[in-house]
């Protein structure tokens, strides 16, 4: 009587690839190559390079798995953050104004400009980026504000007592003007 005996051969062990760091593309491709499965995770980041990069692997690089095997991997998915109308802040003073555009999570980028009125000191002219614009947060909003410098004190000459021809010289040379009364 022919007796067929089977024996059983397990199937060569794989070690396992470092797959951290690469694109999922090259994870999977890596992991097949080692006749090895991926088993995919998705995690938020909130930088974009790391959009679709493997972060981490569940079984460590050089651990032997039988060919088939599935290794967790979690995957890096990155959102754009949704972008925010900017708001009108001309008119404002400089600090309701960068809080008006903290709370719409903008940065001002302030730059001044001279301004004859004290009343326009520290407002602001203008903003450089239109009001109702759609950004995305963390961008900078370049803004104009008005800055007052007082005129320089002059001091005024005692003319009381001199001809007029030489009061009214000595005020212009100050450049003060005299105001005759008769």
């Amino acid at each position: 009587v022919p007796v067929v005996v089977g024996r059983y051969t397990a199937p060569v062990q794989q070690p396992v690839p470092n797959v951290v760091g690469m694109s999922l593309g090259e994870a999977q491709a890596a992991l097949s190559k080692a006749k090895l499965n991926a088993a995919v995770t998705m995690q938020p980041v909130a930088e974009p390079q790391r959009n679709n990069v493997v972060l981490a692997q569940n079984v460590p690089a050089g651990k032997t798995l039988s060919p088939g095997s599935m290794v967790p991997i979690v995957v890096g998915k990155y959102t754009a953050p949704a972008q925010q109308p900017v708001p009108n802040v001309v008119g404002k003073p400089l600090a309701e104004a960068q809080k008006a555009l903290v709370a719409n999570k903008f940065n001002a980028q302030v730059t001044h400009q001279p301004v004859a009125e004290p009343q326009r000191n520290n407002v602001v002219l203008s903003q450089n980026v239109p009001a109702g614009k759609t950004l995305s947060p963390g961008s900078m909003v370049p803004i104009v504000v008005g800055k007052y410098t007082a005129p320089a004190r002059v001091n005024v000459p005692y003319v009381t007592g001199k001809p007029l021809g030489e009061a009214q010289r000595e005020l212009a040379a100050n450049k003060l003007n005299a105001e005759v009364t008769m």
